[in-house]
């Protein structure tokens, strides 16, 4: 029998096992070592297949350095729940603009005055003559 034949089996076990309850939402499963041991099977590649078995099913997420936590990988739920969020900072964002834009245009006109009541430039310094 190959090394990871037995991922089927132990896929199962562990299903059921969560399915009553023994692994809750939130838990995580024991390590592979402690997989491969309680199963005997030496092989980790054996627990990983079940486990991905498990995660394909939504049945668990694995994260590496944490390991199998039972429920699935809430990470994409997350970034739907920060939607909203981002829609308002978006929002104030156009605000901001918005101010920002009618700001400037209030500035330019001020030149725009500012620039018309003095003579312009080739006149300054000239002494005019009326007559």
């Amino acid at each position: 029998m190959r090394p990871d034949a037995r991922y089927p089996t132990v896929y199962i076990d562990l299903r059921q096992r969560i399915e009553v309850g023994e692994f809750a939402v939130g838990d995580r499963l024991p390590s592979i070592s402690s997989l491969q041991e309680h199963y005997g099977v030496g092989s980790p590649s054996t627990i990983r297949r079940a486990e991905q078995m498990l995660v394909e099913d939504g049945l668990i997420h694995v994260r590496r350095g944490v390991g199998a936590t039972v429920g699935r990988d809430n990470s994409a739920q997350r970034a739907v729940d920060v939607v909203p969020e981002l829609q308002d900072v978006t929002s104030d964002l156009r605000a901001a603009r918005r101010a920002i834009q009618r700001a400037i245009l209030a500035l330019s006109l001020v030149d725009d005055a500012a620039d018309e009541s003095q003579p312009p430039a080739s006149d300054q310094g000239r002494v005019s003559t009326v007559g």
